[in-house]
């Protein structure tokens, strides 16, 4: 009984020492031991904007043509992307910054249409996420039927990311298959918004 006791007592003591040993060893580090008087906090307040990040949804083609022809936006611009598509992820800031400005004067709406695998559907959350995309996030999960809902966008499109679509009271107005920079997309976006 008694060596228990004692056995109990030496590592309550060393515990006391050692937690003592850390927070003297921390004051330094802290700059607790330093200071004079009264600690003098800096605010600085930080306005963030608010941005929404909706869940990806999974789509066929006519769940997507019905989303866009129901769009209620003067001008909707649809872009097809993927996540191990190089132009598109580099391109995707410039719509961000785009829509964020211009939708601030008139009724721009935007889509991104990932044509990545369903089993990649975690990649394109984390992307969006990471990016902090506004607007509507689909999945296009039509692979099966590439051949036949592609010309169906636009008579032109043989598929090739990342491509554009601008659409007026859902009808497309202008289609670009092929990457879009930040003056480009400025520009295509005033000309169909004054028209």
């Amino acid at each position: 009984m008694f060596g228990i006791s004692m056995y109990f007592m030496c590592v309550a003591r060393f515990a006391l020492r050692f937690s003592f040993l850390i927070v003297v060893g921390l004051v330094p580090i802290c700059g607790i031991a330093q200071q004079q008087g009264p600690a003098k906090l800096k605010v600085r307040k930080v306005e963030q904007k608010v941005i929404e990040v909706r869940p990806t949804e999974v789509v066929q083609f006519e769940d997507f043509a019905h989303k866009v022809s129901r769009s209620p936006e003067d001008l909707l611009i649809v872009n097809f992307w993927a996540t191990w598509c190089v132009p598109c992820v580099e391109e995707i800031p410039h719509f961000i910054s785009v829509y964020e400005e211009k939708s601030k004067e008139s009724n721009l709406g935007i889509m991104f249409v990932s044509l990545d695998h369903v089993g990649n559907l975690s990649s394109v959350e984390e992307f969006s996420e990471k990016t902090r995309l506004p607007g509507t996030l689909l999945l296009l999960d039509d692979v099966k039927r590439f051949n036949e809902w592609i010309p169906k966008v636009h008579s032109s499109w043989d598929g090739t990311l990342p491509a554009t679509g601008f659409y007026k009271r859902g009808r497309m107005v202008e289609f670009r298959a092929e990457p879009l920079s930040e003056e480009e997309l400025e520009e295509i976006v005033d000309r169909l918004s004054a028209k």
